[in-house]
């Protein structure tokens, strides 16, 4: 009897879960990429560029100046939108465009994709000092959340390259 109880407290919070948009991730396989080398293509003074580097050899991908496949990162843009009212509300959105393409020919290998990430916070003009921590952290979640799934993405786009380009696994 208490079991029931419990199970029908419970369902409440479980339901909230979901209506916030609570979802688990979903891993990338280990061996979708493991192995694979690959050079990227992005300035190296971009943020994205070392949480994707994180993520790629996380996944297994072996980075190399010189590779057959090159992963091609275009157009990254960070917004910042403020929305005044009673509360001033700051809206962070990122954007990266990227591609395989083969590194000899310039061909591409995968249609170009978009990933985007967005994190917004609210605070009152009136209590908040000069110094303003809190969009720092987000942006640098931001970066994190966009190569995370740009990686992700990337071990969905192995199984439509030539078969040149794909090691066994």
């Amino acid at each position: 009897m208490r079991t029931v109880w419990l199970s029908l407290l419970l369902l409440p919070l479980l339901g909230n879960l979901t209506a916030c948009g609570f979802q688990l991730r979903t891993p990338v396989q280990a061996n979708s990429l493991a192995g694979q080398p690959m050079q990227l293509s992005i300035a190296a003074d971009n943020p994205l560029v070392q949480p994707l580097q994180r993520e790629l050899t996380g996944l297994g991908v072996q980075l190399a100046e010189t590779a057959e496949s090159s992963l091609k990162i275009s157009e990254i843009t960070l917004n910042r939108q403020l929305l005044n009212g009673k509360l001033t509300e700051v809206q962070l959105n990122l954007s990266a465009k990227f591609q395989l393409v083969d590194s000899k020919t310039g061909e591409p290998l995968s249609t170009p994709r978009t990933v985007i990430a967005r994190r917004s916070y609210q605070y009152d003009i009136a209590t908040v000092n000069t110094d303003n921590q809190q969009e720092g952290l987000l942006e640098a979640e931001l970066y994190q959340e966009v190569a995370g799934r740009l990686a992700r993405q990337l071990g969905t786009i192995r199984a439509s390259l030539p078969a040149h380009l794909v090691q066994p696994n």
